[in-house]
């Protein structure tokens, strides 16, 4: 809870600063408006690619047998020059396989002594909520992506049509994981089940499942396809204190996934 209050005075001091920046610049610096400036807030909604990256030697640098799919809905206000802030709600899920060999390297959680020493598998619900700061690297760095893109490109010209954004953020997760023996895919041991309450494979309500903290990075590139209307492609990489997502028990906290995210923003 205290982090939910944390967020709330963070959008809110954002919030309070946009405002600022807005009268600077219409008043002192009128001539670096910008039309899509004048759009202060943005909603947005997305499908997501989720990876789990945990616990594993990864030898790809992406897995496409392992994606699983999510949702995020997003509000978002532009403070100066063209930077963002925003309100995120993601939907995830996640899965992997173990093999033997692989499996022979971690610790599988098993308070109940049914792993089959086979190799398992593992399913994880998340409900994230993550306020985020989107930094415009084109505006930080004095760029001209448009430019450049012209001179290679030259059968279409791109004018103020593209900005590349460096997002880092703060969250908290709901989560559940449930893991299972393979090939058997007999139940191993559940997390935010009602395993204690003798329905192992019955997930709890929302409000009674584990909880962890998240730390985000990553990069967001948008496409303006009208005045107020955004495509958006973004690469998330998220960090949870929590060692549970996957049912391996290291003692790191250090869980993680991937979030591909593919999107449009509507500008008001």
């Amino acid at each position: 809870m205290r982090l939910i209050y944390i967020f709330k005075i963070l959008f809110l001091s954002s919030f309070l600063f946009a405002q600022q920046t807005d009268f600077i610049a219409s008043n002192v610096y009128p001539s670096d408006e910008d039309s899509s400036i004048s759009y202060k807030w943005q909603v947005g909604i997305s499908t997501m690619f989720n990876e789990h990256r945990s616990d594993i030697y990864q030898k790809k640098f992406m897995d496409l047998s392992n994606l699983e799919n999510g949702l995020n809905f997003s509000l978002s206000r532009t403070i100066f020059n063209n930077h963002l802030v925003s309100l995120n709600f993601n939907k995830i899920k996640l899965k992997n396989s173990y093999t033997d060999s692989l499996n022979s390297m971690s610790d599988v959680y098993d308070p109940y002594r049914l792993y089959q020493n086979k190799g398992y598998s593992f399913s994880s619900d998340i409900l994230a909520l993550n306020f985020k700061t989107s930094i415009d690297l084109e505006n930080l760095f004095n760029l001209d992506f448009e430019s450049f893109i012209n001179k290679v490109n030259k059968s279409k010209k791109l004018d103020e049509m593209i900005n590349l954004y460096f997002d880092f953020g703060l969250g908290l997760t709901y989560f559940s994981s449930i893991s299972r023996n393979i090939p058997s895919d007999n139940y191993i041991y559940s997390y935010g089940y009602k395993d204690e309450e003798g329905s192992p494979e019955e997930i709890k309500p929302i409000a009674e499942r584990p909880t962890s903290n998240l730390f985000l990075l990553g990069y967001t590139i948008k496409y303006k396809a009208k005045t107020n209307i955004f495509y958006f492609f973004s690469w998330e990489e998220v960090f949870v204190d929590t060692d549970m997502l996957d049912g391996i028990s290291n003692s790191s906290k250090q869980d993680r996934y991937r979030s591909l995210h593919l999107g449009i923003n509507y500008l008001f």
